[in-house]
C-alpha cells in the first residue's frame, strides 16, 4: 500500500470534516427533537455559538503550551527568538 500525498490527505480530511459538519447541522435543524450529543447549546435561553468552544480550546491549549515551555529559551520553543530569519 502506498502512502497518500500530503495534498490528497488534506483533501480527504477537509471532505470528511465538511460531510460530518453538514450531517450534524442537518440533525440539529431537523424538525424532530434533537437527541444525543449534537444539540443546540443554550444557557439561560441564550444560544452559545459553536465557535465559543473552539476559542476556549485554543486558549486552554495555549496556556498548557506556555506552562510546558516555561523557562526554556531555545529557539525551537520560542516564537520570538533572537535568531535571524534564514
Amino acid at each position: 500500500m502506498t502512502a497518500l500525498s500530503p495534498v490528497t490527505t488534506m483533501f480527504v480530511a477537509i471532505l470528511v470534516t465538511f460531510v460530518c459538519t453538514r450531517l450534524i447541522t442537518r440533525h440539529i435543524r431537523s424538525r424532530e427533537t434533537p437527541r444525543g450529543a449534537f444539540n443546540n447549546v443554550a444557557i439561560g435561553g441564550v444560544h452559545i455559538h459553536h465557535q465559543v468552544f473552539g476559542i476556549i480550546a485554543m486558549l486552554g491549549s495555549g496556556v498548557a503550551l506556555m506552562s510546558v515551555l516555561k523557562g526554556k529559551s531555545s529557539p525551537e520553543s520560542s516564537a520570538c527568538s533572537s535568531r535571524p530569519w534564514p
